[in-house]
This record gives C-alpha cells, sequence and structure tokens, in this order.
C-alpha cells in the first residue's frame, strides 16, 4: 500500500502511458463508513490492524496492474489501469464493496461498509484532477447514504464550488 506522494507519482505515470484518449484508467477513492466502528476502532493498534484488513481486501479483488493507496485515516484510493468504461468500473466497485462487507469475526456489530467514489480518465485529465473527481463522488456516494458507489458526473462539482465561494 502506497502513501500519498507515491501513489501520486504512480498516477501520473499511469496517466501518460494510457495518453490523451483516456481510455484506460479509472481511479476509485474508497472510505470506510464511520458509522460502524468497533472498540478496537479507538485505539491506535485496532485503527491499524482494521486498516491494514481494509487495504488488504481490496487488493484482494483487483488485478495485479492495480495500486492501492492510503491518502489520510480511512480513506483509500484504488489505480485501475486496463478499466476504462463505466460497466467495467462499476463492476469492479461492486467487487470492492462486497470484499469491504466480509464479516469481520472480532466485530461484534458485523461487516465493515464503505462508499467508493469511480473517475474515469477523460482527454488530459491530470492526476490531482482525477483524485478530485473521485473525491467528490465518494463524498457523494456518502452523503447519499453510503455503502454504495458513485460515478463522478461534472454536476456533482457544483455544490462543492459553491461551498468553497460562500466560505
Amino acid at each position: 500500500m502506497l502513501d500519498r506522494p507515491l501513489f501520486m507519482e504512480r498516477l501520473r505515470r499511469a496517466l501518460v502511458r494510457n495518453g490523451s484518449d483516456g481510455g484506460g484508467l479509472t481511479l476509485f477513492a474508497v472510505t470506510v463508513d464511520h458509522d460502524v466502528v468497533t472498540d478496537a476502532h479507538h485505539t491506535r493498534a485496532g485503527r491499524t490492524e482494521e486498516h491494514m484488513v481494509t487495504a488488504g481486501r481490496l487488493v484482494g479483488c483487483l488485478h495485479h496492474t492495480s495500486v492501492v493507496g492510503r491518502i489520510t485515516g480511512d480513506e483509500y484510493v484504488v489505480l485501475a489501469e486496463g478499466v476504462g468504461d463505466i460497466p467495467s468500473a462499476t463492476e469492479l466497485a461492486g467487487l470492492m464493496l462486497t470484499s469491504v462487507w466480509s464479516p469481520d469475526p472480532r466485530r461484534a456489530s458485523g461487516s465493515v461498509t464503505a462508499s467508493i467514489g469511480i473517475a474515469l480518465q477523460g482527454s488530459f485529465t491530470s492526476a490531482e484532477q482525477l483524485l478530485i473527481n473521485a473525491d467528490i463522488a465518494m463524498y457523494t456516494a456518502r452523503s447519499g447514504g453510503g455503502d454504495r458507489y458513485q460515478v463522478f458526473q461534472e454536476w456533482m462539482r457544483e455544490p462543492v464550488v459553491a461551498g468553497a465561494s460562500a466560505r
């Protein structure tokens, strides 16, 4: 699992490899939904273990060319090359949701859930913009109740821009 600087460098190189046609790369932003935490989650060791389990579950459903990074706290990013259309991206997001849902025997409350944002590489999309788009879609999925995925669409940017200008 890569940290943010290494992940962003990997993403930049992948964007160059995939060229300006934008046909073969998808970025997923994944966050653990916070309504299901355990007593162990409140300790540093418990959080670290939960992060490793979640990251391991994400890696377990990915192709060997995919990369997982941890951005902050309970947020992960997944770079999937060769996944360049909405049907393939949503299929992979469904696999990731199912993977994260897997019951944890140490967890009294059952499974962990996640919210996933999906951003497909468009023509000339920068690494930073792709990450922002995936993040906006993830927060849209989370605000819709979580435990689901959402594909980024331009209209999602409007509430973010409006919120920023109101400050």
